[in-house]
């Protein structure tokens, strides 16, 4: 195994058969990747303060996270289940005149999320295309 092999995070993709490295990742599912995991982590001390939810969102959204930077097909799914619940989570924000800019930011945010996933050259790294 090469320097360039044994050094570079690589993934195969299930689509191309060939392996990636971490260079030639989009630099957009690489952004998309590391806001999933500084979100989870967020999402994740949010559970100290009683909210449970967040303890899923962190959970899902780290495992996101981790499988997009490795280019893993399997986090691409993931990347959209993490949306779903987002999305439901600031309707809720819609109800109140107070929330109501955060709600439409939020779903705003996470339909720009799911619009870019069903990309296909995001689907294509990932092996769904």
């Amino acid at each position: 195994m090469g320097y360039e092999t044994s050094n570079a995070l690589l993934s195969t993709n299930s689509f191309q058969g060939k392996v990636m490295t971490a260079s030639q990742r989009p630099k957009g599912v690489t952004i998309l990747a590391w806001l999933a995991i500084i979100g989870g982590v967020v999402s994740l001390l949010s559970v100290f303060g009683g909210n449970i939810f967040g303890l899923i969102i962190g959970v899902l959204n780290l495992i996101f996270g981790f499988g997009a930077l490795a280019l893993k097909p399997w986090a691409w799914i993931y990347g959209i289940l993490v949306q779903i619940p987002g999305i439901l989570s600031s309707l809720v924000l819609l109800g109140s005149s107070q929330t109501l800019p955060i709600g439409v930011v939020a779903i705003v945010i996470y339909g720009l999320i799911l619009y870019y996933l069903f990309t296909p050259s995001v689907k294509r790294v990932f092996g769904k295309a």
